[in-house]
C-alpha cells in the first residue's frame, strides 16, 4: 500500500481534495471551486503551515484572505487597465480606482488529474480555461488554459503552474501567489518566536502599493536579508534580486523551519504582514512580474512583464520544505 493518498472530501458545501503522505504526516487540502486554493497544509495534529479559513463562508466572501490563493495577474493594476499591442485590457475596478488580485482566484477550476503512487507521490491537477469564464474572457480575448499541480512527495510540497496560449495573439502574462504562512505554526509557540528571511538585494519604492519605477537597497525595517522577528515588521513591500530564490520562516518556539524555494520563473516577492500587528500570518508572495508591470515604462527585463506566444507554455514551480531549527 502506498504512503500517498488523494481523496475527495468536503469543505462545508464545497468539494475538497485531500493529499496525504502518511509517512511524513503531511496533509494538503485543495478547493477547486474557489480558485483552486490550497486552503490547508498540515503536519501531524498540531502544525498548521497555512492560515486556514474558519468556515466555507469566510472563504467564499474573501477568497484571497486564506490559504494559497492564485493571482493572475498578481497584485494591482493601476486604474484597472493596461495597453499592449494596440489593445486595451480593461479589468473590473474592485479596489477603488484600481484592480487587485486578478481573475482566477474566485472562479471554479476543474480537476484534470488525481493519482497517488510511490513513484509520483500524491498528485492533484486542476485547470481553468479562459473561454469557459465570462469574467476572464471579457478581459482577455485569447484562449488560454492555466493549470495548477499540487504534489506531495518525500515530505515536500511542490506547487507547479503552467499556462498554454492556444490563440493566434500573444498573451500578456503574469502570475503570482498570496500564501498566508502561519505565525506561529503550532499552539505551543507565539508570533514573537517567529522569524523571516528573504535575501533580497532590491526593494521597489511604492506609492499606494504601486511601483514608482525607483529601486533601492533594502535598509532598516525593510531589510530581511538576516532573520528578523515577524512581530517587529509592518510591511507591504515589493522585492527583487533574491540571491537564493528562497524565503525562510523559522518558528523557533515550535522548532520548525519552512523554506519556500522558487525557480527562475518567480524573480519577485511581495511581503505583507497583515492589517494589524497581531495578524497570525506573514504573506511571502512569489511573482513572475512586479505589480502593475504592463503599465510601467521600464524594460520588461526589469519588470518581468512577459508574453506567451501562440502555442507556447509558461511553466513555474514552488517547493515547500519543512525542517527543524
Amino acid at each position: 500500500m502506498s504512503r500517498y493518498e488523494v481523496r475527495k472530501s468536503s469543505f462545508g458545501s464545497l468539494d475538497a481534495y485531500e493529499l496525504t503522505d502518511s509517512v511524513a504526516g503531511i496533509q494538503a487540502v485543495v478547493v477547486p471551486a474557489v480558485g483552486s486554493n490550497m486552503i490547508a497544509l498540515r503536519v501531524g495534529s498540531n502544525t498548521r503551515i497555512l492560515y486556514e479559513p474558519p468556515t466555507v463562508n469566510d472563504l467564499l466572501e474573501t477568497p484571497t484572505a486564506f490559504g494559497f490563493p492564485v493571482l493572475m495577474p498578481p497584485n494591482r493594476i493601476a486604474f484597472a487597465r493596461f495597453e499592449v499591442d494596440g489593445r486595451t485590457y480593461v479589468f473590473p475596478k474592485n479596489h477603488g480606482d484600481h484592480h487587485i488580485h486578478g481573475l482566477v482566484h474566485n472562479v471554479e477550476w476543474k480537476v484534470s488529474k488525481q493519482l497517488a503512487s510511490d513513484s509520483e507521490g500524491a498528485v492533484l491537477e486542476t485547470t481553468v480555461r479562459s473561454l469557459d469564464h465570462k469574467a476572464i474572457r471579457e478581459v482577455y480575448p485569447q484562449d488560454f488554459t492555466l493549470t495548477m499541480q499540487y504534489v506531495i512527495k518525500d515530505g515536500e510540497i511542490i506547487v507547479s503552474t503552467s499556462c498554454e496560449n492556444s490563440s493566434d495573439d500573444r498573451l500578456p502574462f503574469g502570475i503570482g501567489f498570496h500564501p498566508y504562512f502561519s505565525t506561529p505554526m503550532t499552539p505551543a509557540s507565539t508570533k514573537e518566536s517567529c522569524f523571516v528571511r528573504l535575501r533580497a538585494q532590491e526593494r521597489w519604492v511604492l506609492t499606494n502599493c504601486l511601483p514608482t519605477e525607483e529601486i533601492v537597497e533594502p535598509v532598516g525595517g525593510h531589510d530581511l536579508r538576516e532573520f528578523t522577528p515577524v512581530s517587529s515588521l509592518k510591511l507591504d513591500d515589493l522585492y527583487g534580486r533574491v540571491t537564493d530564490r528562497a524565503a525562510v520562516v523559522e518558528d523557533r518556539g515550535s522548532g520548525l523551519r519552512l523554506t519556500i524555494q522558487v525557480d527562475e520563473a518567480y524573480p519577485f516577492w511581495v511581503v505583507w504582514t497583515g492589517k494589524t500587528p497581531d495578524a497570525p500570518f506573514i504573506c511571502l508572495e512569489p511573482y513572475t512580474c512586479v505589480t502593475n508591470a504592463f503599465n510601467l515604462k521600464m524594460c520588461p527585463c526589469c519588470t518581468g512583464a512577459k508574453f506567451i506566444e501562440k502555442g507556447d507554455i509558461f511553466r513555474g514551480s514552488i517547493r515547500l520544505t519543512l525542517g527543524t531549527v
